[in-house]
């Protein structure tokens, strides 16, 4: 027997999510390896539509193990942060559309050939004006000159590390294709959330030429909207359209605060992140500043949290997000003693924190990030070198050096 409840997800039945080179696949915690297929092969939209897509052979299979109360095997990450009490993406879908339609309505949603999707999670390609640590020419079009300048000088570049991390987009202009548009312009009648991410969102005219739509339509108003952004750049016409939206959150990428935040994000700016975050507080979006734990800013985690804590508003919330992958980062690599010290920390400023809901929710969300953290990890001496040879070929070529921010790196990876 199964659990209904323990792997049911609504998501294949209203939501549509992109990767940034075409594909598609179950949601944004699905690997980008695990992209949808059209008749077994690999698709993307630039060749195939929309509804191509929602009505394949594979999202037929994951609707009905889902009705059968069935374990997806592409849904094995939100089963994990289930298992360790971090409460999923799927939990959290769940929850909102079952307040928001209720047990009648959303079971209308459910069937094994649902209507067109009405969320959408759109990454428009891998525009970017960052070359994050933890990112890859993937995810940022900043990456690829540095990797393939960083491959002179560390020709085994390339196979020391997985493709995940230095895997190109394969496909850079499938957003330009007209049909593409016409669809999402259909879409956008009956659209009840969009997620814009990237690259970076901003810098995509595509989004803002989505969101003036759902204005034009008169949908705006019933929309809530999630941009995860790396706050670098915040132009007016976005600060302007915010308040026209039901409900709009800001994920805001900030990992650390002065220079950790410079380092782990170049080539980034504290100040003009701090600036923009100020920028859009008078108007009624969630600021949610969602920060990767990884092992570059595992000490200054305190520091931003207080940050966040430090302005006292109450749509301003720190949410803490863990890295799976690359493995070489994972905060769980820190020597077992520098490591305990770093969590006791953390604990520390946790336990001195009001007892809120809000605190209740991100201590409870820190407290399972810690758990996961303490475990030891297999193979660590294998991922310590992986990731001493990239901090260095990184740290060369951008003249920085990682004691700048961490003097404590060598006790740590020991």
């Amino acid at each position: 027997m199964t659990d209904p409840d323990k792997f049911f997800c609504v998501l294949p039945f209203i939501h549509f999510a992109t990767s940034v080179n075409g594909e598609v696949r179950l949601c944004c915690k699905v690997p980008v390896s695990d992209s949808i297929k059209i008749n077994n092969k690999r698709s993307t939209l630039a060749t195939n539509s929309i509804k191509e897509f929602w009505y394949s052979d594979y999202m037929d299979n994951v609707r009905e193990q889902m009705i059968l109360g069935q374990p997806v095997k592409d849904c094995k990450q939100c089963y994990y942060e289930d298992s360790i009490n971090l409460t999923s993406k799927r939990v959290n879908e769940n929850q909102y559309y079952y307040d928001r339609y209720g047990k009648e309505g959303l079971a209308k949603k459910i069937s094994l050939k649902p209507d067109m999707p009405i969320y959408l999670d759109l990454r428009l390609g891998n525009l970017c004006n960052l070359k994050c640590r933890m990112c890859s020419t993937q995810y940022s079009s900043q990456h690829v000159k540095e990797y393939n300048d960083l491959v002179k000088d560390y020709p085994t570049l390339a196979k020391d590390f997985n493709e995940t991390y230095f895997g190109q987009s394969q496909d850079d202009t499938w957003f330009e294709n007209e049909e593409f548009w016409k669809e999402i312009d259909l879409l956008a009648h009956n659209v009840d959330q969009l997620i814009f991410a990237g690259g970076e969102p901003t810098l995509h005219p595509g989004v803002f030429r989505l969101l003036e739509k759902c204005v034009e339509l008169g949908r705006a108003k019933d929309v809530r909207l999630r941009l995860t952004t790396n706050m670098t750049n915040m132009p007016q016409k976005f600060v302007d359209i915010i308040d026209e939206f039901k409900q709009v959150t800001f994920e805001c990428s900030i990992d650390g605060t002065e220079n950790v935040f410079n380092y782990i994000r170049h080539p980034g700016n504290w100040n003009s992140i701090k600036e923009n975050v100020e920028k859009i507080l008078p108007t009624n979006a969630w600021i949610m500043v969602t920060s990767t734990v990884q092992i570059y800013n595992f000490h200054n985690i305190v520091e931003l949290w207080r940050w966040v804590n430090s302005y006292n508003r109450p749509k301003l919330k720190f949410y803490p997000t863990l890295l799976y992958s690359p493995k070489y980062f994972q905060p769980g690599l820190i020597n077992e003693k520098e490591k305990g010290t770093l969590i006791a920390h953390i604990e520390n400023y946790m336990n001195s924190l009001p007892e809120t809901d809000v605190n209740t929710q991100i201590k409870g969300r820190m407290k399972s990030i810690l758990e996961h953290v303490a475990l030891p990890i297999e193979d660590r001496e294998k991922h310590i070198q992986s990731l001493i040879k990239i901090t260095k070929a990184m740290d060369d070529y951008r003249e920085e050096n990682i004691y700048d921010i961490s003097p404590g790196w060598k006790r740590w990876i020991s």
